[in-house]
């Protein structure tokens, strides 16, 4: 659920603490309060999209799903075993991204090394935005 929802939801469901019954709030503080978290939410999410795949990643899994959607008036249940497949490959290749970049930095630490706070939050902004996402769909 994006912050918007969240944000919307807990405006609308203020309750009566003496008679336990949701009371909407006035229209203004209602529309107010969603205005305010969508431009919050809007300049946050412009912030910590961070692309999780190269450009030719991403355009290779177009054109494989392009080739997978058309195959798929011909033969639907193949179609469907490859898009099993495409996606697979797809999160594979995210875990392995991730894992990737962990490990670099677990190598710095257990050399001694010192990581550079900058190293640590584009790890972390990408670890955001990926998650964010995740939990949108």
């Amino acid at each position: 659920m994006n912050d918007e929802i969240i944000a919307q939801r807990d405006v609308i469901d203020t309750h009566d603490i003496s008679s336990g019954v949701s009371a909407p709030p006035p229209v203004a503080a209602r529309d107010a309060a969603a205005a305010d978290n969508k431009k919050t939410s809007t300049d946050r999410d412009q912030q910590t999209v961070v692309p999780l795949f190269t450009s030719e990643e991403c355009q290779s899994l177009r054109t494989r799903w392009e080739t997978l959607q058309v195959s798929f008036v011909d033969e639907p249940r193949q179609s469907v075993e490859r898009a099993d497949q495409l996606i697979s490959e797809a999160i594979n290749g995210l875990t392995r991204g991730f894992s990737s970049q962990r490990e670099r930095l677990e190598e710095q630490w257990h050399r001694g090394q010192d990581v550079s706070t900058e190293d640590l939050r584009v790890a972390f902004r990408r670890y955001r935005s990926f998650f964010d996402r995740l939990l949108s769909m």
